[in-house]
């Protein structure tokens, strides 16, 4: 397990008062929290934030939505929206797409948002949901093969900036 980022005494009255609650109903004494606290045993501190299941901002839910499968359901039958507005497939398709290659250095996340709401089939969408980030390069690949001899209709793939 990771040391965590702070250890317990510089941790903020407050915080360190949230914390002993939560790990006391589990039945830990106070220097056994502590103790475990300091050491990265204690495990993921999200649920002792009250995060468990839900993202700490609701933008992370569209981001990762088989992490938040509930948390994006139970929203959509009250009626709210995640992260701006309403999770569609091409909102999930965007997420899986930024989520494998937005740390490439040609990627460009206006070119990628404008393919993908804009020149996306259906199925090109439901493809891009599920796919790689070898099959997503692959097909901006061969792409460019098309680029290079002028014969080509722009690809939904294609990452790079326009």
């Amino acid at each position: 397990m990771p040391k965590p980022r702070k250890l317990w005494s510089r941790l903020a009255k407050a915080t360190q008062q949230r914390k002993l609650g939560f790990y006391r109903k589990q039945g830990l004494s106070d220097a056994q929290i502590r103790s475990r606290y300091n050491s990265g045993s204690l495990g993921p501190q999200s649920a002792a934030r009250g995060h468990a299941a839900t993202p700490e901002r609701p933008s992370r839910a569209a981001k990762h939505p088989e992490r938040y499968q509930k948390y994006i359901a139970k929203r959509r039958e009250k009626g709210k929206h995640i992260g701006g507005g309403p999770v569609s497939r091409r909102d999930l398709a965007y997420g899986n797409v930024w989520s494998k290659l937005h740390n490439y250095a040609k990627y460009g996340d206006r070119a990628v948002r404008k393919r993908i709401y804009e020149m996306m089939t259906d199925a090109e969408v439901g493809w891009t949901i599920n796919a790689s980030e070898d099959m997503l390069v692959g097909r901006a690949a061969a792409n460019y093969g098309m680029r290079l001899f002028g014969d080509y209709r722009q690809s939904p793939w294609w990452y790079h900036r326009d």
